[in-house]
């Protein structure tokens, strides 16, 4: 979808914010949409949770920089620690979620990543697993290729990648076309590279997250 053609309906909105309330209801150390460093649009609305520290600066003030689907797609020399064989089962712990293409414990990452798409593809709402591929190999990589996403480590909001990993498809689980948004819309405003592709975004563009520069 084109940010610039967005095609909003009731129930992505709807879902989109449910999701982000259940995101700061659920504000702790876990947390990942909570942590958003202070100075971003979400400030307000994360004032509380800012106050109360619950890793609400793990990136020390800096913007949040993020690669794109289409950059892992095409780029898994860059992969880092993460081998271009791993399956979403073992990322994950679980299937790829309501996936319209036939996918069992084999399929890979860079399997979702090739077939994103509610109809044919492997995205399921929103994309969620085209995105939730993107998001582990982000955390997974942080501090490599530009990335700045330190959301796994002591001090951070995560204590492992298989933590981060399990809250990102518990909540995904839970309500696949809100949290499919939400990080379609990390992706529009944290990218930076030339892989990104706006046709797969889902997101309303309603966030306001802000764009880093």
């Amino acid at each position: 979808m084109s940010l610039e053609n967005p095609k909003i309906t009731e129930s992505t909105v709807s879902d989109s914010s449910k999701v982000r309330r259940t995101f700061l209801k659920r504000a702790s150390a876990g947390t990942l949409i909570a942590a958003i460093p202070g100075r971003t649009a979400w400030a307000g609305l994360l004032n509380s949770i800012v106050a109360s520290g619950h890793g609400s600066d793990f990136t020390n003030g800096e913007c949040i920089q993020l690669l794109s689907p289409g950059y892992w797609r095409n780029h898994t020399g860059n992969w880092g620690p993460i081998p271009e064989t791993t399956t979403f089962k073992f990322a994950f712990n679980g299937l790829p979620i309501q996936s319209s293409s036939i996918v069992d414990n084999n399929t890979t990452l860079l399997t979702i990543l090739d077939n994103p798409g509610q109809g044919n593809g492997m995205g399921g709402p929103n994309n969620v697993n085209f995105f939730l591929a993107c998001f582990y190999l982000c955390a997974a990589n942080d501090g490599l290729h530009g990335i700045n996403f330190p959301v796994i480590g002591s001090g951070k909001p995560f204590a492992s990648l298989n933590a981060y990993a399990n809250y990102l498809y518990a909540e995904a689980a839970n309500n696949p076309g809100g949290v499919g948004t939400l990080l379609s819309d990390m992706v529009v405003y944290y990218h930076f590279d030339q892989d990104y592709d706006p046709a797969m975004a889902s997101g309303s563009g309603t966030s306001n997250l802000p764009i880093c520069n």
